[in-house]
């Protein structure tokens, strides 16, 4: 009988233990899809200017597609300030950063007219979800991405 009960209760152990792992698990994947549609989001205020899929022609800025690591002003077909051409930055996250928070004082000069309204934790999903472009991440288009976020 006491064998019994010690299985029983290893077993109701064990599955509880397994429950909260794929809850976990749950919890952890929705909060990473929270995060790229809060990158969707942020894209919106840039899609007026920038397109981001491969391919894509450029707007009144540069096509965006694998920007992150990329050199700045390295987009065929686009013509960039001299400022920026000259400037020798890489798009890291820390220059992206630096850039959207005010694109003038990181490059004097620049062409970029963009007045910051996001926040930094809104930066920071922008940038991962630029990031995940470059990585070949993201599922479906921002129209895609948003109409999940208005649902």
């Amino acid at each position: 009988m006491r064998r019994r009960l010690l299985i029983a209760g290893a077993v109701l152990l064990l599955l509880t233990l397994a429950t909260r792992a794929t809850a976990s698990e749950d919890r952890a994947k929705a909060t990473a899809e929270v995060a790229a549609l809060g990158g969707a989001r942020a894209f919106a205020a840039c899609a007026a200017c920038h397109s981001l899929g491969a391919g894509e022609p450029h707007k009144v800025g540069p096509n965006l597609h694998a920007v992150v690591g990329r050199e700045a002003a390295s987009a065929e077909g686009y013509s960039y300030s001299p400022a920026l051409q000259a400037s020798g930055l890489t798009w890291t996250r820390a220059n992206l950063v630096a850039w959207i928070a005010d694109s003038e004082a990181l490059v004097p000069g620049s062409w970029m007219l963009y007045h910051n309204i996001l926040t930094g934790a809104e930066v920071m999903s922008l940038i991962d979800y630029l990031q995940g472009d470059l990585q070949g991440d993201l599922q479906g288009d921002l129209e895609s991405d948003l109409g999940k976020v208005e649902d």
